[in-house]
């Protein structure tokens, strides 16, 4: 793979430089892996690559993320609520544009792309902490792509083609995602690609007996006015004025959700099985419902299990066990369950 690199001559008073296989490595080397300065071997056909490191400052605040300046005055966004990285790999496919969400009218182009952030890998509990609090808040939050030896990376949905997830879109950037992963396996071999493992919480047999056994206690035509209003709901979730948005919390402030959440409130915890299926079943935003229904009284459960979560723990073989929110929502559903 030879990617189209823009080589731009460093002069002694940038200090953004731009890497390609050109440049003298010397001076960078001592600065920058491997793994980031010959990154190009990873790269398809189609794409460009730049490298971006030497900011000033740290990050600072912006609207559903942070934003950091380059020694020429550029800025950079950063994913919110973590800091200055080490170095910035922009990635982009010139030779393809993404058709934006239809039903959005927008005049400007989009083309495949990837941005990258790494991190010393000595920060990554630190970071992997970060990661799991803040998905739940913005856009533009923190995302696990990768780590070798020395790095941990990170990426965020908005630096994913432009936060565009069509079809389209996942098939243009699909091929340089697992091009880069199997580029990151050869400085990532003595800790193996098992290295971090995200946790992942399921219910028991007994549970899921449970669940059925209260979900079939729950009369029909409870069960008929909870699909009608939850479908309602959920076809929000398509509506690209909704989807442009920072924050997911936009899906609850709609009347259908709050026709929704009135009428789960008003059959109390015989409506929870419902809910809880929903979640098992991949309705990840159904959370929020979930939350809001038990929080005030319960919410103490959910706030033990976020703060045990960022105790660094390990498997019997070393990996790394990485906090994720889907799992503490699962913890959260099983003691809830346990009260019904």
């Amino acid at each position: 793979m030879t990617p189209k690199f823009l080589l731009i001559t460093a002069f002694s008073l940038i200090g953004i430089i731009f890497i390609s296989g050109c440049i003298n490595k010397e001076k960078t080397k001592e600065e920058l892996g491997d793994e980031i300065q010959n990154i190009g071997e990873a790269v398809p056909k189609g794409w460009n690559y730049t490298i971006i490191q030497n900011f000033i400052g740290e990050v600072i605040p912006a609207s559903g993320y942070g934003k950091i300046i380059t020694q020429n005055s550029e800025e950079m966004p950063v994913p919110h609520g973590i800091w200055k990285p080490a170095a910035i790999v922009n990635f982009v496919n010139l030779n393809k544009e993404i058709e934006y969400y239809s039903g959005v009218k927008t005049d400007k182009k989009y083309n495949p792309s990837l941005r990258l952030y790494f991190y010393n890998i000595t920060q990554k509990q630190e970071i992997m902490e970060i990661i799991d609090k803040e998905r739940i808040y913005s856009w533009c939050v923190p995302i696990y792509f990768d780590e070798t030896k020395k790095y941990i990376i990170v990426t965020s949905g908005c630096y994913i083609n432009s936060g565009i997830f069509t079809e389209e879109a996942r098939n243009y950037y699909s091929p340089l995602e697992k091009s880069l992963k199997e580029y990151f396996d050869k400085y990532n071999e003595s800790i193996g690609r098992s290295s971090t493992i995200i946790e992942k919480v399921e219910l028991s047999e007994n549970e899921k007996a449970k669940l059925s056994n209260l979900i079939e206690d729950i009369p029909e035509e409870i069960k008929k006015e909870f699909n009608t209003k939850y479908g309602a709901w959920k076809d929000t979730w398509d509506d690209p004025n909704l989807i442009i948005h920072s924050n997911p919390r936009m899906f609850a402030q709609s009347r259908q959700y709050e026709e929704f959440l009135s009428f789960c409130r008003e059959q109390d915890k015989t409506i929870w099985p419902l809910l809880f299926q929903k979640y098992e079943q991949g309705d990840e935003l159904v959370k929020m419902a979930i939350i809001d229904l038990t929080y005030t009284e319960y919410g103490s459960l959910l706030d033990e299990i976020r703060q045990e979560s960022t105790k660094e723990r390990y498997t019997a073989e070393g990996a790394y066990i990485a906090p994720s929110e889907e799992a503490n929502m699962m913890k959260y559903i099983k003691k809830l369950l346990a009260l019904i």
